[in-house]
């Protein structure tokens, strides 16, 4: 599916989700022929101008969260909602971002299961091959702890991305510019 040269995705969040955005990054450089790195918001926009590749990044956060996300967010389409998560792109960019208005856990929980039964997760870091499942398990421990409804959101539309539309996104992408 897709070539033999490393394909560069960047993974961009402002600090408060550091930790889903390098699971993230690190989920994606397991796939052959993949890097990926997490960058914050502010690292992205020092180094915008000074990076002449062109990449696929990955950005975190709604307009108000993130600012790279902001300069988007007028001209985002077609945006995919799950249980209050949401994710858009727009070229080589995707935007994954949260509403945290509504408790969606009990759907969430149900999805899970329906993931874990299907095999279709990617349990710790065991089958590194496999994209699909990398953040299930950061999103059962925030289900399971009750914490922050919009962090457990912006997880599962990581999820969601990542198990329908990623290798599509990368594959349409791969060699415009």
């Amino acid at each position: 599916m897709f070539f033999n040269e490393e394909i560069m995705v960047k993974v961009v969040a402002p600090k408060k989700y550091a930790d889903l955005g390098r699971r993230l990054a690190h989920g994606i450089a397991q796939k052959p022929s993949f890097k990926s790195a997490y960058w914050t918001s502010v690292e992205y926009q020092h180094n915008e101008q000074t990076d002449g590749n062109v990449q696929h990044a990955i950005f975190i956060g709604d307009n108000e969260e993130n600012a790279i996300t902001k300069t988007f967010w007028d001209i985002l389409e077609e945006k995919r909602e799950h249980s209050g998560g949401f994710y858009a792109i727009n070229g080589n960019k995707a935007f994954i971002w949260a509403n945290g208005e509504e408790d969606y856990s009990k759907v969430m929980a149900e999805e899970f299961k329906r993931m874990y039964k299907e095999k279709s997760l990617w349990l710790g870091f065991l089958i590194p091959h496999s994209l699909p499942g990398v953040l299930s398990w950061y999103i059962y421990k925030i289900i399971k702890r009750g914490k922050l409804l919009k962090m457990t959101q912006i997880a599962f539309a990581v999820e969601k991305f990542i198990e329908e539309t990623f290798d599509a996104w990368i594959e349409e992408n791969q060699h415009k510019g």
